[in-house]
């Protein structure tokens, strides 16, 4: 870290440059640390369908022959299946009761089975459990069914319909609240679950599930759990049983107030590293005007992030911190104030991350991410600050940046730009080189009427520059009044209105290739 020697105290005016995402999910609203009293709440109705109907469910068809969901007992033959003598048998479940869920039909159908499930305020964690078989009938050399042993799963790009070719496939989805019964679009699809047929002969065992949901519904509110299949070549049976939602919630006392720090509004936000240690805050507000908003001495704020939907502007401390301050840990700060509110230590059973220099949300899924020196890419529980480890690495990768769609990472060291594909678990070397300069702040921009409506990499080195990720040509440059900036953050969901409404973040230069 250098300290700076010349801090010019003047504003800037540039150009407007961001744009709006598409953002899916939500975040948990945060409770008080005094309130720990936990309890364990069931989500869902008639999850195991022993009711002998299918109260607490809706069911959607697209179909022209008979079929639909049905309320049928484990191991026996589907309801149609025995109206039309077809023998396609299913697995009994043990663990199932009398009854379970399964589609059957005459003839090409689409079918949905779904129910809205409310997150309570203070949930801390969510967990989705299912038993689940999916036997499909069709086999990509057409053979009968009682030599289909190795079922073909048809995934049309346009979703659960029979309007546009062949296909044939079960899924499973979180949706958000209101969502179309059949939409496929991707702002509806907040995580799927299950996408395809089981592999193997007919009929297959039920497999049991559980995930995780904590990050995809951190939001009180509203959400959607669905269950669908569509099946144009030949018959199919999708079995569902046991389904389980339960939230941990902590009780927050009535009468004690929750200490909430003010989130981040529409603001470029900024922390530039003056001397080993001193953290100087920063906005560039929506007139074009630089300044600084807070100082916290000692922390060694490395990286910021804002979350896509609470907005909560998150930072951590790096291992130079001072002597009473603690290393390696996740901040909520203040967006008015600067003040830190401790989330915790960011670490799992096994290992202590003392050295998170950057940050970024997805903004497809709302998860947490960061880069350890000595360890590689960590994925962080923004409620807790525990983290897992999801790519082994020792490059000393700083900036963090996801881009729109949510599969690929980007990172920079020196003036190579680095990138993480989550498809693969992977990274790469990018094409592109930096300039000469340590870049440790990072931001994805797309703004529609800017560099043709592409996105495009904002970076701080001495200036904060803009590269376009296809030709690697400066896009924008501007000076700012910082030296060391350790982090960048802006959320375009913080912005009503118009592009116009937009911080005027960058002067528009011409178009100058530096390679």
């Amino acid at each position: 870290m250098q300290q700076s020697n010349n801090v010019i105290q003047k504003s800037f005016k540039r150009q407007s440059i961001y744009g709006t995402y598409i953002i899916i999910g939500s975040i948990l609203s945060s409770i008080n640390a005094l309130a720990q009293e936990l309890t364990v709440q069931e989500l869902i109705t008639n999850g195991d369908f022993e009711q002998g109907d299918w109260s607490g469910w809706d069911k959607y068809k697209k179909v022209e022959f008979e079929g639909s969901f049905f309320i049928a007992e484990p191991g026996t033959e589907p309801p149609i299946s025995q109206k039309y003598h077809r023998g396609l048998s299913t697995a009994n479940n043990p663990s199932g009761g009398n009854y379970y869920m399964v589609t059957d039909q005459t003839g090409a159908s689409t079918n949905v089975l779904l129910q809205t499930f409310t997150v309570p305020e203070g949930t801390t964690q969510v967990t989705l459990q299912f038993q689940l078989f999916v036997n499909s009938y069709y086999c990509d050399n057409d053979l009968p069914i009682s030599y289909c042993k190795y079922p073909t799963a048809i995934i049309n790009r346009c979703g659960l319909t029979l309007s546009c070719g062949d296909n044939q496939h079960a899924r499973v989805d979180i949706l958000q609240a209101n969502t179309m019964p059949f939409s496929t679009s991707a702002p509806d699809i907040l995580r799927n679950l299950y996408l395809g047929v089981d592999s193997g002969s007919n009929p297959h065992n039920y497999t049991a599930y559980s995930f995780d949901i904590t990050d995809t519904v951190i939001t009180p509110g509203k959400y959607i759990l669905r269950f669908a299949e569509v099946d144009s070549r030949n018959f199919f049976n999708m079995g569902i049983d046991n389904i389980s939602i339960k939230a941990t919630v902590a009780e927050i006392p009535k009468n004690e107030p929750v200490d909430d720090p003010t989130p981040a509004d529409c603001q470029l936000y900024g922390v530039q590293d003056n001397g080993l240690n001193n953290s100087e805050f920063f906005t560039l507000r929506q007139s074009g005007e630089i300044d600084t908003f807070s100082n916290q001495p000692g922390y060694d704020i490395e990286s910021l992030a804002i979350h896509p939907v609470q907005h909560w502007l998150y930072g951590t401390s790096s291992s130079d911190v001072d002597a009473d301050k603690d290393k390696g840990y996740l901040y909520r700060i203040d967006a008015v104030t600067g003040k830190l509110y401790p989330v915790g230590d960011i670490k799992n059973e096994t290992m202590d991350f003392d050295d998170v220099d950057s940050l970024s949300f997805n903004h497809a899924d709302n998860t947490f991410w960061g880069w350890a020196k000595g360890y590689g890419l960590i994925k962080i529980n923004p409620l807790t600050a525990y983290a897992t480890l999801e790519l082994k690495s020792l490059e000393p990768i700083e900036g963090l940046a996801w881009d729109s769609s949510g599969n690929l990472l980007y990172g920079t060291q020196g003036n190579t730009l680095w990138v993480y594909d989550k498809n693969n678990n992977a990274i790469f070397k990018h094409h592109c080189t930096l300039p000469a300069g340590k870049v440790e702040g990072l931001e994805m921009i797309q703004y529609s009427s800017f560099n043709g409506g592409k996105p495009f990499l904002v970076m701080s080195i001495h200036n904060l520059i803009g590269i376009d990720l296809d030709t690697c040509n400066l896009v924008i440059e501007q000076p700012i009044p910082y030296n060391d900036v350790e982090g960048l953050a802006f959320e375009p969901t913080t912005c009503s209105g118009t592009e116009s409404s937009l911080p005027k973040l960058i002067v528009p230069i011409h178009y100058q290739p530096y390679q």
